[in-house]
């Protein structure tokens, strides 16, 4: 399950331009359409279900394990709808995206090889260290996850904001663009 966890969050962040055909006219090029985007994001919960099954994890896997990776993937694919047109602004985001989800399991794994090494490792991670470390916390079965859904919620939110903010510029170009 943690590498699950792992290949979702990772993969999500380096390929979320890719994965939902931002910067390439739908249905072209192997871009996906608007049903293959949403079925990308839908199946993220029963391939993590799935995968409990075969490998036999655990007795149970709660379906808030499942649908934390939906929450990540929905809002990849808000940023790469408020970041699509040039390249380099979805170049932008794969960086700010992969640094993030990566970033809080590199420093976890410092300060596990290079802190104390008497003292367990604590899973009540903070809303800083990124969504690979929250969803392996919410795996480990953090006693914060209120903390974790916090901050999937605040990615959620803001990407939501980024959407909303172009689609509303790009009306008023339009709009600008016809009054002349």
């Amino acid at each position: 399950m943690h590498v699950m966890m792992c290949v979702q969050m990772i993969a999500g962040a380096v390929l979320f331009p890719a994965l939902f055909g931002w910067g390439r006219e739908a249905g072209t090029c192997g871009a996906p359409g608007k049903w293959g985007m949403s079925a990308l994001v839908i199946v993220a919960a029963p391939v993590m279900m799935e995968l409990a099954g075969v490998l036999g994890a655990r007795g149970e896997i709660s379906v808030v394990e499942c649908l934390y990776p939906m929450g990540w993937l929905i809002g990849l694919a808000g940023w790469g709808l408020a970041l699509r047109g040039r390249r380099g602004q979805l170049l932008y985001g794969v960086a700010v995206a992969t640094m993030w989800a990566v970033g809080g399991a590199v420093l976890a794994y410092l300060w596990r090889e290079f802190g104390d090494p008497t003292q367990p490792f604590d899973w009540n991670v903070s809303v800083m260290s990124g969504p690979l470390m929250w969803g392996l916390a919410i795996l480990e079965g953090a006693k914060q996850a209120g903390t974790i859904w916090a901050g999937v919620g605040i990615h959620l939110v803001v990407a939501a904001v980024a959407v909303f903010w172009r689609v509303r510029r790009d009306d008023f170009n339009r709009s600008k663009s016809t009054l002349r």
